[in-house]
């Protein structure tokens, strides 16, 4: 996956950009096992301060705008803390991720059973054998 990190009215520190890395990072196994084929995943995250007058401290918000196969999914969040701000939109975008692969799958099933019931054999057809034109419900 392709992570873009951008900042606003903030510096981005090593720590905070390998931590946003192993977090929006392990939402590639989700991805993974959503696509048949391979394709490329992007993330683009936007980190900002909010304001520069708050009275006790920052208050950060997180922005998570995530392009799969030409499927968007986004999730933001504003807290106190950065790493708590980043936690939750990652436990957003899993939820939805999650939700996504179930419908996907229930779609699946649902043509399967169609299938199944399209192929079924009718119980008033009638079979004719080659030997003397007589049904099989008759015996042979």
């Amino acid at each position: 996956m392709k992570i873009n990190i951008n900042t606003k009215n903030l510096t981005l520190t090593p720590a905070i950009e390998e931590y946003i890395y192993n977090k929006i990072g392990s939402l590639d196994k989700f991805i993974l096992s959503m696509l048949r084929e391979k394709s490329v995943s992007q993330a683009w995250v936007e980190i900002s301060k909010t304001t520069q007058h708050h009275k006790k401290g920052d208050y950060f918000e997180t922005d998570v705008n995530l392009k799969i196969a030409g499927k968007d999914f986004r999730a933001e969040n504003k807290s106190f803390d950065i790493r708590i701000s980043i936690d939750e939109v990652k436990n957003e975008l899993q939820d939805q991720l999650k939700a996504y692969r179930g419908k996907k799958f229930s779609k699946y099933l649902r043509g399967a059973r169609l299938f199944k019931r399209l192929n079924k054999f009718s119980p008033l057809a009638w079979f004719r054998t080659k030997k003397g034109g007589r049904n099989r419900e008759e015996g042979l």
